[in-house]
Parts: structure tokens; sequence; C-alpha cells
């Protein structure tokens, strides 16, 4: 370096002084003289050679038997003598170089004896010498001004007889020694390093001289005390010098020795982003050899322990330090252009690796047989604990690696093996356990390689929430990738799990240009075999299932995730249920997709399990009522999802779900800002048709809210209600129905609070199962009919069943309640029956009826001896519910005083009849009064009747009171007496 020739042209000045000195002593005896003469000269020259400010001490000579000289106090100043002070250099008063003394000695006698010929230097020895380099802020060192900044130095005049050096045959120093020195090295850039300060800085070598070889020693102390030991040791040997002055070069290096213990990293001046160095330590023994040649064998270890990785902001450090340990076993040659590392070993923390292969780079860059491999397993948790922050959640496992690699810059084999041993991994419901091996293989050029890979689960046994992989189960992936300078091909991918296998090949831009592109496509997979392998449940698939698909990706290599799916045919087959269905994805961010799909005959009985088919949930244990579904707290489709935009569009010739058989079906839906329309539905069920055009869910809300419209046309009723509320054959007949219903929420009290709109309803040809009506109004008005005096017999259908030729009405929905707009009607064979007010939603009846009890079954009831001439009402309750209603509260009085007033005028009218075809009188004013006063007997027996059988129930009613009364009182009785035997 530049600042070293300055430094040793003016340390030269100075010892031109000593041996010069030494010299003259030889012959004059006034050596102080001589020096006092000389030192200021030799001070000048250095200074001006340096450019420095130079200052030197007293300097004394010494005599036998070593002629020598000892200078003392030598300075070289920092700053040039011929320019202003650099910006941020160090103020006028800093030295650049303190020595507290040189010392130098010559033998005398060799000298002598040789005529100057044989010099022996028996020391030269620098004591305390301090050096100090700085950088400023501009970049620029305090060494960078040394000597002059314009000319070259001049060169020496050449000697005509040949000059001191060729007469000198042989030269030696016994002693050179560096001893209790001192490096500073400061830096004041903006991006600097900080600084360093080196003590106890000492160097030895003996016997130096033309022809010998030299062994030298340098020890230094970083980062200690100074009255501590030298903590970093260097050791040079080198072949013979050259014999003569003039033939003076490098002399080649037989060994390098470096010895450093525990060197604190953290006093070093390094810019190190990303690790820290606060207790790192750097121990080391590397010894570098000459083999013959060029060739060089580097061994030893060298190890750095306590490095951290540095957190990020906000981060936690890493649990453990990053030791970093290398065992060195490398042979170079050919001017280090072969390496061989066989027996190289790197443990970076708890991962050791070892090395072997052989690399050149004469004439070019070339590797044989590369070999890194893990020396043991190492767990992954342990390496995840050498990285700041909180250490993700990893399997239990032993991760081995291997790679071998041959080749050259244009081309290469490289062979990539890596396992994780002794997986044991559970959580969330997840378990696994096993091996897992990935390999992976390259060939040709780095840049253009060829890619194989390999991912094998078979011997991993994985266990999930309803499915299990056994050991030996096959389950993987395997590709083979084309790399180009501007794409990859993946011209062969396959995935396997069990029994099904999907290929397919993708192409990818290595750029912002272009499309990326994928093909997915599952063969024909058998779903009973599959489901079985993986212990899935598999009963309820029909046997000969089969499943296939094909899938097309594409998408721009900018936006990857906004691209475009299409399957042209996904395919289900399960006997003679055939299902195909297209989907085009148009985007992914938001979805925009179309799913079409067409049938000739599904039977949903048969392909979903037994409780999904019927609509119920299985207990969860069994004995145990199904658990309530949890409460929607949320919507279906958050803010992003209402951007979603979906079409459906199916079509099915023949369905059978929950045993109804539907013909041609026929629904299209429509997702769009969050809500779902059925924009056409036509379904052929239950011998009529089904459509509920207009219908909308609103995905947004929570819980759902919803718009019914739908119209019945036909439908076999008890089929219908069987289906959606599970009444079985309550009610029967053809039903024709509109509803047009809003709500929110499906649950219980979410149908009582929100749910309202309307619907009508007619019912032909059918009955109500659970009451006959006619026999629960009638028998208690025939039991009321005490005024004739000849009793009728009256048989009606015992039957539960009451038939009728239509049952119509309107409903309002409101409220938790179904009430009636107008009076709902239901004509029967035997009368009509008007019904008013309405049932709940639980099913829970509450409608007032009116049955119009016609003339005929009045004279059925009577014998004949009543006929009116038109109907007679008979009001009633009809309650319970709609799985079993029941009549409550018949009313049969009116019904029965109207009758006996008919039936009184009727004796009446025979008697007076009877009278005047006898006289031949005028006699209707007379049968007027009589029916007036027969009526009032009648209502006068009546009521008698009715008081008698009130004082009868009064005075049960009073004898049941007395008789509690007296039980009361003895059981009163008999506890005093219980006290008394007690003592109580």
């Amino acid at each position: 370096m530049r600042f070293l020739r300055w430094v040793v042209i003016g340390l030269g000045a100075i010892g031109v002084i000593i041996v010069g000195g030494l010299g003259l002593a030889a012959w004059l005896v006034d050596i102080g003289g001589l020096i006092a003469t000389y030192k200021p000269q030799a001070v000048a020259a250095a200074s001006e050679a340096l450019d420095r400010p130079v200052e030197l001490g007293d300097v004394s000579p010494t005599w036998f038997p070593t002629l020598g000289l000892r200078a003392e106090a030598i300075t070289i100043g920092d700053q040039p003598l011929s320019s202003p002070p650099t910006s941020g250099a160090p103020a006028e008063a800093d030295r650049f170089v303190e020595l507290d003394a040189i010392e130098v000695g010559i033998a005398v006698w060799p000298a002598l004896l040789s005529l100057g010929q044989d010099i022996e230097v028996t020391k030269v020895r620098l004591e305390g010498p301090k050096i100090r380099v700085v950088r400023f802020a501009d970049g620029t060192f305090n060494f960078s001004t040394l000597g002059p900044q314009d000319e070259a130095p001049p060169e020496p005049p050449p000697e005509e007889d040949g000059g001191f050096a060729d007469r000198l045959t042989s030269a030696k120093v016994g002693e050179v020694a560096i001893t209790n020195g001192v490096v500073i090295y400061e830096d004041r850039a903006p991006d600097g390093t900080g600084t360093l300060e080196i003590h106890q800085l000492g160097f030895q070598a003996a016997d130096v001289g033309l022809g010998l070889p030299v062994a030298a020693k340098l020890t230094a102390a970083l980062g200690v005390a100074d009255e501590a030991e030298p903590n970093l040791e260097l050791r040079i040997t080198t072949g013979a010098l050259a014999s003569a002055v003039a033939d003076l070069g490098a002399p080649e290096v037989q060994e390098v020795a470096l010895v450093a213990k525990s060197l604190p990293l953290a006093e070093v001046p390094a810019n190190a982003d990303g690790v820290q160095l606060d207790n790192a330590r750097l121990s080391a023994d590397i010894r570098v050899r000459s083999t013959g040649g060029d060739a060089v064998a580097i061994s030893g270890p060298l190890a750095v322990r306590g490095l951290r990785l540095a957190p990020k902001a906000g981060e936690a450090p890493a649990q453990a330090p990053l030791d970093i340990a290398l065992e060195l076993a490398v042979a170079t040659s050919t001017a280090f252009g072969t390496f061989a590392l066989d027996g190289t070993k790197l443990t970076v923390g708890p991962l050791g690796l070892a090395l072997a292969g052989s690399v050149e780079t004469d004439p070019a860059l070339q590797w044989r047989g590369i070999k890194v491999q893990t020396i043991a397993g190492v767990a992954p948790a342990a390496l995840l604990r050498l990285l700041p922050g909180e250490p993700a959640a990893v399997p239990q496992a032993k991760l081995t690696f291997n790679l071998r690699s041959t080749g050259n810059l244009n081309r290469a084999h490289n062979d990539i093996k890596l396992a994780l041993k002794s997986v044991n991994y559970a959580q969330d419901g997840l378990s696994a356990q096993g091996d897992v091996h990935l390999s992976a293989s390259t060939q040709g050029s780095l840049s253009q390689p060829k890619v194989s890979a390999a991912l094998d689960l078979a011997q991993l046994a994985i266990q999930g929430d309803g499915f299990a992989k056994p050991k030996g189960v096959a389950a993987g992936l395997t590709a083979t990738t084309q790399v180009g300078l501007t794409s990859a091909e993946v011209s062969a991918l396959e995935l396997t799990l069990g029994k099904a296998t999907i290929t397919g090949s993708a192409h990818y831009p290595l750029g912002a240009a272009g499309d990326l592109r994928a093909t997915l496509m599952l063969t024909p997979l058998a779903l009973r075999p599959f489901l079985s392998e993986l212990q899935m449940e598999s009963a309820q698939v029909p046997k000969g299932s089969q499943l296939s698909c094909e899938v097309h990706y594409r998408a721009a290599a900018a936006t990857p995730g906004n691209g475009a799916i299409r399957i042209p045919n996904l395919r289900f087959e399960a006997g003679k249920n055939v299902l195909n269905t297209s989907i085009q994805v148009d985007s992914l961010t938001p979805l925009v997709t179309r799913v079409q799909g067409r049938a000739g005959y599904l039977n949903l009985d048969e392909l979903l399990p037994a409780d999904e088919a019927n609509g119920t949930v299985a207990p969860a244990t069994p004995g145990e009522p199904a658990p309530p579904p949890p409460a929607n707290e949320e919507p279906v489709l958050d803010e992003s999802g209402q951007a979603m935009r979906v079409a459906v569009d199916f079509e099915v010739k023949s369905m059978i779900y929950s045993g109804i058989d539907m013909q041609n079906l026929n629904v299209k839906l429509e997702l769009r800002n969050g809500k779902l329309h059925v924009r056409s539905t036509r379904i052929g069920m239950l011998g009529g048709s089904v459509a509920a055009d207009g219908t909308t869910l609103d995905l947004t809300k929570a819980p759902i809210a919803y718009h019914i419209v739908t119209k019945l046309d036909g439908l076999q009723g008890n089929n219908l209600l069987n289906t959606v509320a599970e009444v079985g054959d309550s009610i029967t007949g053809k039903l024709n129905s509109e509803l047009n219903l809003k709500g929110q929420g499906f649950e219980p009290e979410q149908l009582n609070r929100t749910l309202n709109g309307s619907f009508s309803f007619a019912l032909l040809k059918g009955h109500l199962d659970g009451v006959n009506l006619t026999s629960s109004v009638l028998t208690p008005l025939h039991k009321a009919l005490t005024f004739l005096k000849k009793r009728a017999r009256f048989n009606v259908d015992s039957r539960l069943q009451t038939g009728f030729g239509r049952l119509a009405g309107h409903f309002r929905v409101a409220d938790g309640k179904l009430n009636l707009s107008k009076p709902l009607h239901m004509a029967t064979s035997q009368g009509e029956i008007t019904f008013t007010g309405g049932m709940h939603l639980d099913g829970t009846l509450a409608f007032k009826g009116s049955y119009a009890v016609p003339p005929k079954l009045i004279g059925q009831l009577t014998a004949g001896q009543v006929r009116p001439k038109q109907d007679l009402p008979v009001a009633f309750r009809l309650g319970c519910d709609l799985t079993k209603p029941c009549v409550e509260r018949v009313d049969v009085d009116p019904a029965a005083k109207a009758l006996a007033t008919m039936y009184a005028g009727k004796a009446v009218d025979l008697a007076v009849d009877a009278v005047a075809g006898k006289t031949g009188l005028d006699l209707s004013e007379a049968k007027e009064a009589l029916k007036d006063t027969e009526a009032a007997k009648q209502q006068a027996e009546e009521e008698a009747r009715r008081r008698a059988e009130q004082a009868k129930a009064e005075a049960e009613a009073k004898a049941k009171a007395a008789a509690e009364a007296a039980k009361a009182k003895a059981a009163k009785e008999a506890k005093k007496k219980l006290r008394g035997l007690f003592g109580r």
C-alpha cells in the first residue's frame, strides 16, 4: 500500500542515520558529535519525504560487543506540511505514528574482519509502536497524503562500481521484534463501521538473513484488557531467502498458521446487517501449508459462537444462539486452480453438513462429484429456534439432506434428496406419523435446466376428521419442468392419492409479460374403492360410482390471482345416475362464474346419506335429540363477497328426492350484489308443477333475508305437506297455492318475529285426517234434542276423518300467526263448513267453525219429525295442532232451541188442522196462539232441566268440599297425637 511505502521511506531515513553512525563509530570516537550533526538533517529529510512533521527524541550509541544506536520518542504527524487540514481531519496535535524507541545492534567483529561485507545485525527492535489510521467522512484516509503528491520519488543514481549491495555477500539479523504495539482504526464515514483497537501487537523473527528460511510470529490482543494475554496469533514459515541482495524477492511460503482464541466479533468494525454480534466469539486454529509446487492444503477448525440473527422492529429475538463451526480439509493445486473438499464439515447451529468433491477454475470453472449431505438428522423445530420471532409450530421430525452435483456453468447435473423421518404431528384434529421423501434432479445449463421432482408421502400415515390414509397407500406429486429464458414448461405433472390420479401440464412465463396456463385432468375415479382406501364413509355411495373432470386455468403473469378457469365437463356416474356439469370462471377476484348442469336421471335418495336425503340431521349421540343449529351471527357473504356474480342453469329430466319423483326440472339462478335471484323455475312433481320465479335470498344479511314467491298447481297436498311440514296424511287433495312471504331467518323465533306476507290455497277432493267434523258436531246436537217424543237413531261414520270436495282460503301472515283474511270454506258431502280465525306457525290451530247442517241431515237427526227449509248453523272451535286437530266447544243450544220451536209448531199445526176439518172453522189465529204457548212451555221445561242440572252440580261440589275439609281435620288431629306421643 502507498502509505506503507512512505512509512518505510521515513523509517529508512532514520535507519540510515543509525547504520551510518555505526559505520563511522568504527573510525571515529566522537559519535555523539556526529549524531548531533546529522540528526537535524535526517529529521528534515524524513519530514520532506513523508510530507509530514517528524520528531526524533534522544539518539544514543551502544558499543562492544554490539555496536548500535537507540532512538527514542519518534513521531510522525497526521497533517501534511504542504496543504491545509483535510475536511474532517483530526486536530493538529494528533499523530499518525508514535514509537517509544527503535533499537538496532550490529556485531562488530564480523563487520571488521570482512571489511564491511559480512554484516550481522544482532537485533532490530521497535518498542511501543502506535499507528492511528482514520477514514474521513469523505471516504479518504489519513495516509492518503503521505509523501509528495505531485512528484514521483527520485530514482537513486546508478552505482558505477556495483554499490554496497553488490559487495554484500551475507547479511543476517539475529532478532526482529515489535513489542507492545497498538493499531487504532477509526471510521468516520456516514456508513462507517466504528473503531477497532488492537493492543499488545507483537512481532518476532529470529535469524533472518540471506540464504536462510524465515520463521515469524505476529501476536495481538483484540477486545480484551491491556494486561490480558493476546488472543490472536499468526505464524509464517517460508523457504530460504536468496543468497544475494540483488536476487532478493518474496520467499516461498511453506506454512501459515492462524490461531484465534475467543475473539469478540463485536469489536470488529463491520456492517453486520441482520445479525447481532454482542456475544459472538471467533475461535480458530487454521493451517495453510504447501504440499509441493503450487499445491496447498488448508486444515483445522474455525468456529463462531453466540451469533444471533437480528429481529425486525417489534419482533422477538431468536430463542437460541447461532453457533457456526467449520472443519476445513481443503487441498488446492495449480495456483488455486483446483480445490478438493474431501473431509470438510460445516455446522450451523444444529445442522451439520459434510462436504466433498473438487472444483476447478482453470481453464474454466467446473466441478466434479460435489457432495453436500447432513451429518445427522436435524429437528426442524431446532432450526426455527435460531430465527427471530415466535417460532411456528412444526411437526416433530428428523430432517436429512443430500446433494450431488457435477458440471460447469454451461451444463450440470444435480441430484437432491430430502427426507423428513419419524414425523410426529398432531394439531386441530389432524395427525401425521411416518416419513416424507422429496427428490429432485436437474440437467442442462444453470440458466435453462430441466428439472424433475418427486414428493413421496406413501410412508406417511395421516388421520383426520372422517378420513385416514394408512402407511403404504400411495400419495405424492411428480413433475418434470423445462426452464427456458422466457418461460418454464411443466410437461408432466402427476398427483396421486390412493386410487386417484390427476395428470396435467403448465406454462409459466418468467417475467411480467405473457400468460400463465395450466391443465389438470382427473382420470375416471371409482369412488367407493377410493373412499374405502382412505377409510371414509362409502356405504352410501352407489356401487360403480365414478367421477372425472378436466380443468383449464389461464391468467396474466402479472396478476395470477385473477385468472379464468374452465371445466368443460365434470362428469359423475352411478348406475343410471349421470350428471354432466360445465363450469366457466371468468374472474377470480371478484368471482364471476357460470355453472350449467344436465342430467337425464338423478336419484338423490340413492346418492345422498339417508339423513341428508330426508332433510334431517342425525343426532350426535344415539337416543339424544339433534343439537340446534348454530345461530347465524355473520352473513354468508361479506363485503368482498358482494361483488361475486354467479349464474346457474340446471336441467334434469327425471329426479327423485325424499321419495318425490320430479320431472322436467329446470332451474335458473343468479347471484348478484349479494342476492340470490331465482330467475325461472319449473318443476313437475306430485302430479302437478311448482314455479318460484322472483324468489330472492339476501346473503348479505345475518340471518338470511328472503322473499319467497311460489306457485303450486295440482300437487298432491298430503305428499307436499308431509315433505315440508312432516304432517303425514293429515290433509290430502289436489293443491293449488300461491305464496308471497318475506322474512329473515328460519329459526322458530325468527319466523315468529319477521315472517309476513300472504298465501292462498285450494284443496280439491281430499280429506282432513285426525278429526271427524260431522260426528264431532252432530253427535252433541242429537243428544240435545230431548224434546222429541220419538227418539231417532243416528249413526255416523266412526272414522277420524272429514272428507271434502273443496277446501279453500286466503291467509295473512304476521306476528307468528296465519290469520284468514276471509272465511275458509270446506264443502263436504254432509254440508258446508266455514272457518274464521287462523293458526300459529308452530301448527297450533285456533279456528272458529260454523257447520251449516242441511235440512236433509236435520230430518235424519229427528227421524223426520222436523224438516227445516234452510241450513241450520252450529258453532264450534277447531283446535289442537295440524297433525292432530280436535273439535272444542260445540255450541248446540241455539240449534236445539230452534229445532224445539220447529217441533212444537208442527204439533200445533196438526191439532188445529184436525179441529178445523171437523168444525169448518177458521182457527188460524188460535193456531198461532197455541204455537206461542207450546213454545213457551218447551222453553220453560228446558230452563227447568238446566237449573236442575246446575243445582245437582253445585250439590256435588259442596259435598266434595266437605269431604276434603273433614279429611284435613282428621290429619291435623293425627299430628297432634303424634307430637304428644314423642313429647313435643
